[in-house]
């Protein structure tokens, strides 16, 4: 594999080199703070926010310049930017696209989360001053959590683990494949998109996480329902990973067990485009201490050795349409530790994520519109050296989009979207027809009052050999704009999600049988802002599958089977405190998950496996002048890893705690930023998947420098 060529040319900095680099950051981090606030130039303000129009509805592909900087960026296909890098505090800022009247507002370091709300008819107004918000998004139902660089990471778990009832599961350490759950479910059941593009995997229909860079994701979305993309597995929500803003810079960590880590980044910016070139590499050692029936070992190959390269951007072709790109490629060449009981010395597993999407957004007299293409390639190697075998996995993916809104009438509007998906399979494990798949849908949205908005989603989709599907949903979002009532939606759905590749044809175990998983969900969201700067959020949920697919033993193997059914309850809390005066955020949420496993026999009304009862997180910022400080901590409740007898297999409720400490420093023409990071703070022993111990107490120190 290319992958491995490119490592017998890889050498990190010995480790003279990385002494010099600390007594550098010594020097920088121990002069007097006075004279390192003289050197502080206005705040660097990275503000998120979103752009409606009048009817609550995102307004994609806004552009919103700098004045003061002479720099611009566009908002998402759902409304969503980040205010222009480098813009400071009193920096001009104007938020204009055709058919719309212009604002003018200025950046404010207080601000948390901009909502802003565009008035039809281009018209010239006089300047008008946005204030931001920490409220609920208008126009749909999602939690988000932020991660700016100066907050440090050392893994995907620093972020992910902000948001309610979304839990990570590893096979352990840097080289452990990781996977997304949410309230409990399947992996399989959470879709997760990259920048609007599905990284859903066909063959096994989960996400790996952990082929995606570190330093990459910045924010992450978790939407409790949205609009289903052929089948392809929301039936728990969705995941949006926001990519963080390139610039023209360098980033290198170092860390515990061997971590090394490199990246770096070159911006180009002209009128109408935007567009970064980005890469890096990251090497583990990855061998850590474990316990195992009261003995003390480490756990041995580890490694992980991963290269990725990409080239993202956005171009206003005319006033009215814009277009945005993203292409990543990530390679990982990485050890298979095995299970703490059966240790794997020898055997090693290299795969590749190719991600290429465009997406073509336009305005016209009739309404918005997009269209989108996607293509993904997984390849997956695996050598087995105790079984002297070997398995290899390419995985091909098409899917293109096409949505048109139509305005029928000022309260009434019309979605209509045309999907089309093919999926072709080359393994040595199986060997499927390539399966193609045609979907619509029609989703009117009716506003009878400004604060009132009822939503239909018919969905169809159509597979060769399988009948027809049919989807279908219904909303009701009430915004009284009453002191504390905040916003209320009502949620109500039927999803379909096929059985993948691995389900059906897998040797030994797959079950050509299998029949479609089907689910009744029922949502309650409400969120109650009090104040300026504090925010109440309340999610009730109700799931009820039927044959929900899961991998039960048979005789000497694994197989997939129909469940019968099986039901969730879930209530989510979520609460933040800004408190300004003393540069102190607050924030805490908690989930209750009642998993229901409803099929005669010995397991019945058991939870489902992996499915914990509690989880929750707590924690603490406080960011005077250009420093960070942050103490966090995630629980997450007993699980049954497996169903037995006379006992199941029972993972403990554990408590994990991590502090971070960040340092900024804008030294013109460059900023550098240093974050050091310590992850599992009190050293506990504990697991996500039976028997695939995570590591103990983990460090990371990382050095971001960028060039304005």
């Amino acid at each position: 594999m290319p992958i491995k060529r490119l490592a017998l040319f890889i050498r990190f900095s010995p480790p003279r080199r990385g002494f010099f680099i600390l007594q550098v950051l010594t020097a920088v981090l121990c002069q007097p703070q006075s004279n390192l606030r003289a050197a502080l130039p206005p705040q660097t303000i990275t503000t998120p926010g979103r752009i409606l129009d009048s009817l609550d509805q995102p307004i994609p592909f806004t552009a919103i310049h700098n004045l003061n900087l002479r720099m611009w960026t566009l908002s998402d296909d759902d409304g969503y930017f980040r205010i222009p890098i480098r813009s400071s505090a009193s920096d001009t800022l104007l938020v204009e696209r055709i058919g719309y009247r212009p604002q003018r507002f200025l950046a404010r370091p207080e601000d948390d989360f901009l909502l802003l709300s565009l008035m039809a008819h281009a018209i010239t107004l006089a300047p008008l001053e946005v204030t931001g918000a920490r409220h609920q998004h208008a126009a749909s139902v999602s939690m988000r959590a932020d991660h700016p660089p100066e907050q440090g990471h050392s893994d995907h778990h620093s972020i992910l683990r902000q948001l309610p009832g979304l839990t990570l599961r590893s096979y352990g350490g840097p080289a452990g494949i990781s996977n997304l759950s949410i309230d409990g479910g399947p992996a399989s059941h959470t879709r997760v998109l990259l920048d609007g593009f599905e990284l859903t995997n066909a063959q096994n229909g989960e996400t790996d996480l952990s082929q995606l860079p570190t330093p990459m994701i910045q924010e992450v979305e978790y939407l409790p329902f949205e609009p289903q993309s052929l089948g392809s597995g929301s039936l728990d929500g969705t995941v949006r990973l926001l990519p963080r803003t390139q610039t023209n810079g360098i980033g290198v960590s170092f860390g515990s067990y061997g971590h090394q880590s490199v990246s770096g980044s070159a911006a180009l910016a002209r009128d109408g485009f935007r567009g970064s070139l980005f890469g890096g590499i990251r090497r583990d050692e990855g061998n850590y201490p474990v316990e195992w029936r009261e003995r003390a070992f480490i756990r041995q190959n580890n490694d992980f050795f991963q290269v990725f390269a990409g080239f993202q951007g956005q171009i206003l072709l005319t006033p009215e349409v814009a277009f945005r790109w993203l292409v990543l490629n990530s390679e990982q060449d990485r050890g298979v530790a095995g299970q703490v009981w059966s240790p794997n010395t020898l055997s090693r597993r290299d795969d590749r994520l190719l991600l290429a999407g465009g997406q073509l957004a336009w305005q016209s007299r009739f309404g918005s519109g997009r269209g989108q293409f996607v293509f993904r390639l997984n390849e997956d190697h695996f050598d087995d050296a105790i079984h002297a075998r070997r398995s290899d996995h390419e995985l091909s993916t098409w899917q293109g989009r096409l949505d048109q809104a139509f305005r029928l009438h000022h309260s009434l509007d019309l979605y209509t979207g045309l999907h089309l998906q093919r999926e072709s399979v080359i393994s040595s494990e199986l060997n499927p027809d390539p399966r193609s798949r045609v979907g619509f849908q029609l989703q009117p949205r009716w506003r009878p009052r400004e604060t009132i908005q009822v939503q239909v989603e018919l969905d169809a989709e159509i597979q060769r050999s399988r009948h027809p599907l049919f989807d279908q949903c219904l909303s009701l979002s009430i915004n009284p704009q009453w002191p504390l009532l905040g916003r209320f939606t009502i949620h109500t759905a039927s999803r379909v999600r096929l059985p993948t590749f691995n389900d059906l044809y897998w040797i030994p175990g797959g079950n050509p049988d299998l029949k479609a998983e089907t689910a009744r969900v029922l949502t309650l969201n409400s969120s109650h802002p009090y104040a300026r700067n504090g925010n109440l959020q309340l999610q009730f949920q109700v799931k009820e599958s039927e044959n929900l697919i899961q991998w039960m033993p048979s005789q000497s193997y694994w197989q997939p089977t129909n469940i019968d059914s099986a039901s969730r309850t879930s209530m989510k809390v979520t609460w933040q405190q800004d408190l300004p005066a003393l540069h102190l955020e607050l924030f805490a949420h908690v989930t209750h998950a009642r998993s229901r496993y409803q099929v005669s026999g010995p397991h019945y009304d058991k939870a489902l496996r992996y499915a914990p009862l509690w989880t929750g997180n707590l924690g603490i910022r406080w960011t005077p002048a250009a420093s960070i400080l942050r103490l966090e901590g995630h629980y997450i409740d007993e699980r049954i890893a497996m169903y037995s007898y006379p006992l199941d297999a029972i993972l403990p409720a554990v408590w994990t705690w991590t502090a971070a400490f960040g340092q900024t420093l804008d030294l013109k023409p460059m900023t550098f930023t240093l974050s050091l990071v310590c992850d599992n703070l009190l050293d506990i022993h504990y697991d996500t998947i039976l028997g695939y111990p995570e590591p103990g107490r983990t460090w990371r120190l990382t050095l971001q420098t960028s060039i304005h």
